[in-house]
């Protein structure tokens, strides 16, 4: 070996030896130094930067694992540093590659910064491009300031600023962040982002648009693979043609269609200005039902109804919003309410079903009823209840019960079925009719001439304490003031019984004007257990004065027998009489005077008149019929065979026939 080459080769081992003593002296390792692999040409100038070598043509740098590739370089060799330019490529192994103009690197921080138009950062299958990127190599983390676009797959990140992690794929981005999908836009303006898992945290004003829906949040994790959310703050599942759901906190799986909310839930569909509010709520965007839970209220302020319970269904479709416990619909204009433990209501139709304990009330009409069930549909007006039925009506003072019954608001029309029983509390005594069907027709409904007519079908008894009464059918007629028995009517009064084809009642101002009882007329009146006051004809008629009877009338066929009380009290004879017509006038309840046409009387001492002008052949004492008390109105007692009313034939008048004409 020469001199020369000793000299530089000791001068060489120093320079290293000083090197690797300062590199250690900063924590490195000899494998951290920057080596300068190749360049075509290297320059050196000591006047210009004694620290400096200028290197160009395919530059090659290597640090550990990292390979960099330039056109030209400073190279720094002291401070193990260097500036690269033109087609900046720097290289990790084979899954990171970082490509520019410009590179200052510090190869003892290991951190490079990278600018120029299209700085590109690959790693694996992910590609960063923005115009300024620093580069920790320690770390595995790039990071940008003015704007950068980072793309994975499908997806397309930009903000105005970043951070991306090669090691543990998070990434952090922040102003202005705007994540595109293939299904789905995301805005925000803080995120962290792990492009392993593809979870998202959202952090201030959020957007996630997608074809379906719009998601809205100020605090999120979002997948955007499975397009999984869960919302903790201000949250906002927005649907197609208004509708929109929001809660404290809301947890959603597109795979599912599922969105599960808690506190302060609120379902809105602003077109139809619809909201259902609760506790908390389970959506399914595939079937349209939303579950809700706890303090349920829904709110239909179109039609200005609302229905609160403990738990709710609603079906989106369908329009339908079904309440468990404590159910409470309301219809605000009318002041009525509907309450049940549960039941269900449909927008489209307007009908209402209450199951379980249902109570109906109309606050202005001051109706009240109460059911097992029922139904009530707003648009035809038809309540409908099923079950131990108990209507009142506090206006009218009526009180109507069954196991059936169906009134309609619109048009005053109602029929109750099965143990129907209708109470009158109008007038100091209360009257109570039964009826297998009670029936009832408003007319002009809402005019200052609306009347009814109430109809009972079959098996009818009524009863108030100083009157009684039974019949197959009975017609109240409100304008005519008119109550007709028909089929077998039998009324009964203190002793007196009174039984006809027909009976017609006439009113006046609620009081008995007249009685009209029409073919088989008879009246009886029990004078003691053996003896009957009788009077039978065609046509019998009684008038009334302020409630007491004044005069009797009778017409065809007059038969009466008749037992005189002494003043002792004592039946001395009787009278029997035939005659074709009888008025008798009477003034407190006694009787005045008796008038007659030609007639065929017979005075019989008491006991000695034969049985035909005892008892009329059409008499019978139907006191096992007669009703008892209001509690004996449900059961039906037949009357005895060979006591009922003579088959009568009801003949058409005859046509009257004209001659042809000339």
């Amino acid at each position: 070996m020469t001199l020369r080459l000793r000299r530089i080769f000791l001068f060489a081992s120093l320079l290293l030896a000083g090197g690797l003593a300062a590199f250690a002296q900063r924590g490195g390792t000899a494998d951290e130094r920057v080596e300068l692999v190749h360049a075509d040409r290297n320059m050196y100038d000591r006047a210009v930067d004694p620290d400096a070598r200028r290197l160009a043509g395919k530059v090659h740098f290597k640090q550990g694992a990292m390979q960099l590739f330039s056109d030209s370089a400073v190279f720094y060799q002291s401070t193990n540093s260097f500036k690269a330019f033109g087609h900046v490529r720097l290289l990790q192994g084979d899954t990171l590659s970082l490509t520019g103009e410009r590179l200052f690197y510090d190869g003892q921080s290991q951190i490079g910064r990278m600018t120029g138009r299209d700085v590109t950062l690959k790693h694996r299958a992910r590609t960063l491009i923005t115009d300024s990127l620093v580069y920790y190599r320690a770390e595995g983390c790039g990071r940008y300031f003015d704007g950068g676009k980072l793309i994975d797959g499908g997806s397309t990140l930009t903000s105005d600023n970043g951070e991306y992690f090669t090691g543990s794929r998070e990434s952090y981005f922040s102003n202005n962040v705007h994540l595109r999908g293939e299904r789905f836009n995301l805005t925000t303006n803080d995120l962290h982002y792990n492009l392993h898992t593809h979870w998202a945290h959202l952090l201030g004003p959020s957007n996630i648009i997608s074809r379906d829906n719009n998601i809205y949040t100020e605090d999120a994790y979002y997948n955007t693979d499975t397009r999984e959310a869960r919302m903790t703050r201000n949250s906002k599942l927005i649907k197609p043609q208004g509708r929109e759901l929001t809660g404290d906190s809301l947890h959603y799986d597109k795979r599912t269609g599922l969105a599960h909310v808690y506190g302060h839930v609120t379902y809105t569909d602003r077109p139809q200005q619809r909201t259902l509010v609760s506790d908390n709520a389970v959506y399914n965007e595939n079937t349209g039902l939303l579950n809700a839970d706890g303090n349920v209220r829904y709110t239909d302020r179109l039609n200005q109804r609302t229905l609160t319970c403990d738990r709710g269904e609603y079906y989106e479709r369908e329009k339908l919003v079904k309440g468990y416990g404590h159910v409470v619909f309301t219809e605000i204009p009318t002041q009525r309410t509907l309450t049940c433990e549960r039941g269900d209501y449909n927008e489209v139709t307007g009908e209402a079903h209450a199951y379980d304990n249902m109570h109906f009330q109309d606050h202005l009409a001051q109706q009240d009823l109460t059911a097992h069930r029922g139904e009530y549909n707003d648009k035809t007006g038809w309540l409908r209840a099923v079950g131990e039925v108990d209507m009142q009506d506090f206006k009218r003072r009526a009180r109507l019960r069954g196991d059936s019954v169906a009134y309609n608001q619109l048009t005053g029309e109602g029929m109750a079925t099965g143990h129907a029983l209708v109470e009158d509390f109008s007038q100091p005594q209360v009257l109570s009719a039964h009826a297998d069907t009670l029936r009832i027709h408003t007319y002009n409904l809402d005019t200052d001439t609306a009347y009814r007519v109430v109809r009972g079908i079959r098996h009818v008894r009524a009863y108030r304490d100083d009157v009684q009464a039974v019949c197959d059918t009975l017609v109240f007629d409100q304008r005519a003031s008119t109550i007709r028995l028909l089929r077998d009517p039998i009324v009964w009064s203190d002793q007196r019984q009174v039984l006809g084809e027909e009976i017609v009642v006439y009113v006046n101002d609620s009081t008995v004007d007249s009685i009209y009882v029409n073919r088989q007329a008879l009246v009886a009146e029990q004078v003691d257990s053996t003896h009957f006051n009788q009077l039978s004809a065609h046509q019998l008629r009684a008038y009334f004065d302020e409630g007491e009877i004044v005069r009797n009338e009778a017409q065809g066929n007059v038969r009466a027998v008749m037992f005189p009380l002494e003043k002792d009290s004592l039946l001395l004879y009787h009278n029997y009489t035939e005659t074709t017509a009888m008025r008798m006038d009477i003034r407190e309840r006694k009787l005045r005077r008796i008038w007659t046409p030609a007639a065929e009387s017979y005075f019989y001492a008491v006991g000695l008149a034969p049985r035909s002008q005892t008892y009329l052949d059409n008499f019978a004492w139907f006191d096992y019929i007669r009703p008892l008390s209001a509690d004996d109105l449900m059961e039906w007692r037949p009357k005895k065979s060979g006591t009922e009313l003579r088959t009568t034939v009801r003949r058409a008048a005859p046509l009257q026939t004209l001659p042809p004409s000339d």
